[in-house]
């Protein structure tokens, strides 16, 4: 008997699907010099508060970021923590 498995994700189905325009968007990223912040990530934070129906949004580099500048703001705040872990990646050797 021959044992069937159902795909979670199929990233390259969906790059395939889509090649056209990622690689225009990664050749643009990267013929511009600007890796860190730039237009499309303005554009991102732009489309996705349309989409989530706020009025702004922030792009952060790490989910880590993102509780850390959402800490303070967020439930935290009603619970009357004066701290908050945040986990923190350690530091690379160079």
């Amino acid at each position: 008997m021959q044992r069937k498995t159902i795909p979670v994700s199929n990233p390259q189905a969906n790059y395939l699907a889509h090649k056209a325009d990622i690689d225009r968007a990664i050749t643009g990223v990267l013929e511009s010099g600007r890796y860190i912040l730039g237009p499309e990530v303005e554009q991102f934070e732009k489309e996705f508060a349309a989409w989530i129906k706020t009025p702004f949004c922030v792009g952060v580099a790490s989910g880590t970021d993102a509780l850390a500048l959402a800490a303070p703001w967020a439930s935290v705040r009603a619970m009357k923590l004066s701290r908050f872990p945040i986990p923190r990646l350690p530091r690379q050797p160079r």
